[in-house]
């Protein structure tokens, strides 16, 4: 888990980074949009040195498996670190299972709410999709957009940071449905007794929220209370469950102390 840090206003380019976690078992696709306003190609790549990898060559791929991957699990937490250290946001959109041919469309749509709200500021954005993520037919109003589909993770290595974000948004969602239950211990600089065993959902949560808050409060003072998300779309196509699971998960970010 993370510690609390006072947010600050960010003003570079902007860059952002989308990848897809899908579950068959929830009956959902859950694709992450990192918001980075600076490039983090140097801290990923230091990252993956750190942990033994060679940048260009490996990459994180949250697929696989971290029992007994002391060097997967290393990467992890630095990427983790990343989020924090690079102030990175994160924006969501969960669509039903069926949709998987549109996804790369509706990260879009938020987008541009996004850019309409002015949560990416007045510069031009830069989406970076993962390959293998579709658009389906029909266009959208991209004008505050420079669109880069099917870049390759190892080359853009913000797309690691989506993958990292993706897999552990959708773990939370699936335990909000009741899917997953399991529990995990604090571990060291969480201000709690490193032993001391908390819900899973509770520890990736602890670990994003920052990355998931936007700037409008919900229950004033902001750092005491609530937040709107950066960014969420929920997909009118989804289940009933699904939708009030991931409105209740990520609609509004607790921003008080959890310690």
């Amino acid at each position: 888990m993370s510690a609390g840090k006072n947010l600050e206003p960010r003003t570079p380019d902007c860059l952002v980074f989308v990848d897809e976690s899908i579950s068959d078992e929830g009956g959902f696709i859950l694709t992450a949009l990192v918001v980075a306003f600076d490039d983090v190609s140097d801290a990923v790549r230091a990252e993956l040195r750190s942990a033994g990898y060679t940048p260009g060559t490996h990459e994180y791929k949250s697929s696989q498996s971290k029992a007994g991957n002391d060097a997967s699990t290393k990467l992890r937490s630095g990427l983790q670190r990343v989020m924090f250290d690079r102030q990175c946001g994160l924006a969501i959109v969960v669509s039903d299972i069926k949709e998987r041919d549109i996804i790369g469309k509706q990260a879009l749509t938020l987008l541009a709410n996004m850019c309409d709200r002015g949560d990416l500021g007045n510069q031009k954005v830069v989406v970076h999709f993962d390959e293998g993520i579709s658009f389906g037919s029909g266009r959208i109003a991209t004008k505050a957009l420079e669109i880069r589909p099917k870049c390759d993770s190892r080359a853009v290595l913000g797309i690691q940071l989506a993958d990292m974000c993706a897999h552990m948004a959708a773990t939370m969602l699936r335990c909000s449905m009741g899917l997953l239950q399991k529990l995990v211990p604090a571990g060291e600089n969480s201000g709690y007794d490193p032993e001391e065993k908390f819900p899973l959902e509770f520890e990736l949560w602890a670990t994003l929220r920052y990355s998931m808050a936007g700037s409008t409060p919900v229950k004033p003072p902001a750092e005491f209370g609530e937040v709107e998300a950066l960014g969420l779309l929920i997909s009118e196509h989804c289940t009933p469950q699904v939708a009030t699971a991931a409105r209740k998960q990520f609609a509004t970010v607790y921003m008080g102390c959890i310690h």
